[in-house]
């Protein structure tokens, strides 16, 4: 929203999305009003199978309807949820996500291989850049790709503690 000029305070959207099912749909409508054909919106649900262990049969319910309301296809729209691997046997249907999934993908852990790759390419796109060594340590630190999210949470800290333009230094990564 504040890209577009437009500021939301998180109680009003709250507000929103109590009053029913069509009220993400009107929030994206909003958006989608306000940028014209530029823009394409992606929501993305990490941790959704959370929706079965960590929130009410109401409240599941109610969210699923909300994702429900939008889902049109004149809405340049996409939403994406992620669901660990032991979740999928039961979480898509006690979570209700079952009849709202169209193209299931599973996504196997990365090989150590393409983890330099996870870690070079968005920095080249944030201005970022690594000490020699610095990313094949990384990478051994990482194993075999089921340490993704502790990467990506250390890759975010190290670009807000050097910022774009620099490089991360081992001082930095240690």
């Amino acid at each position: 929203y504040r890209q577009l000029g437009v500021h939301r305070e998180r109680e009003d959207l709250e507000a929103a999305f109590d009053r029913g099912d069509h009220a993400l749909r009107e929030v994206v409508g909003d958006l989608l009003d306000r940028a014209g054909d530029r823009l394409r919106l992606l929501i993305v649900i990490d941790q959704a199978e959370e929706l079965a262990t960590r929130t009410g049969t109401q409240e599941r319910r109610a969210f699923v309807s909300l994702l429900r309301g939008c889902l049109d296809e004149d809405l340049p729209l996409w939403i994406v949820g992620t669901v660990r691997s032991e979740f999928l046997s039961t979480t898509p249907e006690r979570s209700g996500l079952a009849e709202a999934v169209d193209d299931p993908v599973l996504v196997e852990p990365l090989s150590p291989d393409r983890l330099p790759e996870v870690i070079e390419g968005p920095a080249v796109l944030a201005d970022l850049r690594f000490a020699p060594g610095l990313v094949q340590r990384m990478v051994q630190d990482t194993d075999q790709g089921d340490g993704l999210p502790l990467l990506a949470y250390t890759l975010r800290e190290l670009y807000l503690r050097v910022g774009p333009n620099r490089t991360v230094r081992q001082e930095d990564y240690d």
